[in-house]
């Protein structure tokens, strides 16, 4: 699954909340913290909370935490709110 870089976004017109930009997403299922914000479209604080919150799951290898893809979809899935139809 490709993602657009911000430039790209910028000149379509959809821009994203990402805050890392030009961060190209791989295809491999392990993201590094830069490349998990940007497939969420957050800030790289706000992934922080996540994890100290202990709502996202990651892998510690070395100094670098690493994200499953898996695990960073069930989590969009999860967080997921209906409208309320009012």
């Amino acid at each position: 699954m490709d993602h657009p870089t911000d430039n790209e976004q910028k000149e379509a017109g959809t821009e994203s909340r990402c805050r890392v930009p030009d961060v190209p997403v791989p295809s491999t299922p392990y993201l590094s913290s830069k490349e998990a914000a940007c497939y969420l479209r957050v800030t790289l604080n706000a992934l922080d909370a996540f994890v100290a919150r202990g709502r996202l799951p990651y892998s510690k290898i070395g100094k670098s935490r690493r994200f499953r893809r898996e695990d960073l979809d069930r989590f969009i899935f999860e967080s997921y709110r209906p409208p309320s139809g009012k």
